[in-house]
């Protein structure tokens, strides 16, 4: 359920890349399920307390063909949100709210906001795509609409039952001068 507008400052993309979670000591794997330059929804096995203090890794992977700017990422930030998620036959993994709070460098944050607008670009070209396929899909549906079904080599059935209709009129008038008793 929507409860209002968005209050998001950054933009959050949907991309699962690999990330770990260090707390008191303990490595946890996970992936992120989305990701903004200002944190994280990262799925883990083991759930960390809100409020916590941790260390983060995410693996940028390459994401074009001649780019240097994948790898680790690696930052410090807090929990802020923990979501349990049921699934059938397990114990299920927790969805963990992260912000992002210091970049081990600025090698990192450089890194990681490359990948978010490369992200951005991407997921924008999409929706441009689909809005033009949905465009000329309905075009496409009106003219079917607006011309004759014809079909090769057959007539348009509405042109061959208007055809009929005349035929019949004419017989029918035929008829009534027939049976009409001479004046």
């Amino acid at each position: 359920m929507v409860s209002g507008p968005e209050k998001r400052k950054e933009r959050r993309i949907k991309v699962e890349i690999p990330a770990a979670v260090t707390y008191q000591g303990a490595r946890l794997a996970g992936h992120t399920d989305n990701i903004s330059r200002l944190g994280a929804y990262i799925e883990l096995e083991s759930e960390i307390p809100v409020g916590a203090a941790i260390g983060i890794m995410l693996e940028i992977p390459r994401y074009t063909a001649g780019g240097s700017w994948h790898g680790q990422v690696q930052c410090s930030g807090s929990v802020f949100r923990v979501h349990h998620i049921e699934e059938a036959g397990s114990a299920g993994h927790y969805g963990t709210g992260i912000f992002f709070t210091a970049f081990q460098g600025a090698v990192d944050k450089e890194r990681l906001s490359r990948y978010i607008n490369f992200l951005v670009e991407r997921e924008t070209e999409q929706v441009t795509r689909g809005v033009k396929e949905w465009r000329e899909k309905r075009q496409t549906l009106q003219k079917k609409k607006q011309a004759p079904q014809d079909t090769p080599g057959e007539p348009d059935p509405r042109n061959k039952t208007l055809a009929l209709l005349e035929e019949i009129k004419d017989r029918l008038e035929q008829l009534c001068r027939l049976l009409k008793p001479p004046a």
